[in-house]
């Protein structure tokens, strides 16, 4: 019994490392499209600014709530590509 709630423990400690991870992410690549439209970049910064937006967790919420039969994953994995289709193509 002590080894569940022991493994219990390191598992919220791990959602909340993610969570807190996804917001810092999320958030950077927000401010990071802003610097993109300043350059005047718009492909680079709408990309950008679409793939953080993907990361914030509350977002991520209303997706799923609005489609259920999404998960987080994908919905984390679809911003990841936008931001790295984003890096290969856009960052000189």
């Amino acid at each position: 019994m002590d080894l569940f709630v022991y493994l219990l423990g390191w598992e919220i400690i791990l959602q909340k490392l993610l969570l807190v991870g996804a917001l810092f992410f999320g958030v950077t690549f927000i401010f990071g499209s802003l610097g993109a439209f300043l350059e005047g970049s718009l492909i680079a910064g709408l990309l950008m600014l679409i793939g953080g937006i993907l990361l914030l967790p509350p977002v991520k919420r209303l997706i799923i709530d609005k489609n259920p039969s999404l998960s987080r994953g994908k919905i984390t994995a679809v911003g990841s590509i936008l931001i790295f289709i984003n890096v290969l193509c856009f960052i000189r």
